[in-house]
């Protein structure tokens, strides 16, 4: 195996050692060259580095990283960058929207209101709990996207996956997941089932009301609508 290789299955054996190490010697270069080349204070660029030598042992424990073309630090720096420039980009942004265009159908509005209200709540403890609830990759992507503000592609590119929409696929089920445990939380039961065989399990509304014992898809449409009201009510927009 060549140089890379004994890194990472070094690394792999003793994690703990291999942290120290990184952070012994690659950290404070990462923090000097951050200086040198960005107007970031220390302790940002210290919470830049912590949060790409995270996604870096989630990338290993996944198995998304199996082979490095430089060293391990020369790959926290790749994936630094991308969070630096997110960082960048995102005390200049005020659209939270990620890379989602705003849907024209109504029902389709509605949904996106309740999902893109709870991502707005940026200070809630609450939200930021119920995201943790999702696990990964829902959880990581979410945050990279509404905390970090890096775009479908830089997400890609620091998490291992193959493509920007392999990325915005991940996300619409994250926060189709996100408002569901809303959903749960605010819904009665037989209301919460309507939207979790709709989105969860994809069931067309003439199948949900036969299922249900509904009058006809258009009471479904109707009970749905309701349910997004009903959501969105709770949701609080700064």
């Amino acid at each position: 195996m060549n140089g890379p290789h004994d890194e990472l299955a070094l690394f792999r054996r003793d994690p703990d050692e291999g942290s120290k190490t990184i952070n012994a010697t690659c950290r404070p270069k990462f923090i000097r060259w951050g200086l040198e080349n960005h107007s970031i204070n220390g302790a940002d660029l210290e919470d830049i580095f912590q949060n790409a030598f995270i996604l870096m042992m989630q990338n290993i424990q996944a198995g998304r990283l199996i082979q490095l073309t430089g060293t391990l630090c020369t790959y926290l720096f790749g994936v630094g960058k991308n969070l630096i420039r997110a960082f960048l980009r995102r005390h200049k942004r005020t659209n939270w929207l990620g890379d989602d265009p705003l849907p024209d159908t109504t029902s389709g509005a509605q949904m996106y209101t309740a999902e893109a209200g709870m991502m707005w709540q940026q200070t809630s403890d609450t939200l930021w709990q119920e995201v943790d609830a999702l696990g990964d990759p829902g959880r990581s992507i979410l945050i990279l996207t509404y905390r970090e503000g890096l775009s479908a592609q830089e997400i890609a590119d620091v998490m291992g996956y193959a493509s920007a929409e392999v990325v915005r696929q991940l996300h619409k089920r994250a926060r189709r997941d996100l408002l569901l445990l809303k959903a749960r939380k605010v819904l009665d039961k037989a209301s919460y089932e309507i939207l979790f065989l709709s989105l969860k399990k994809d069931m067309k509304d003439h199948e949900i009301a036969q299922k249900l014992g509904l009058s006809g898809p258009e009471a479904v449409q109707k009970r749905r609508m309701e349910c997004m009201e009903q959501i969105i009510s709770t949701v609080s927009f700064h």
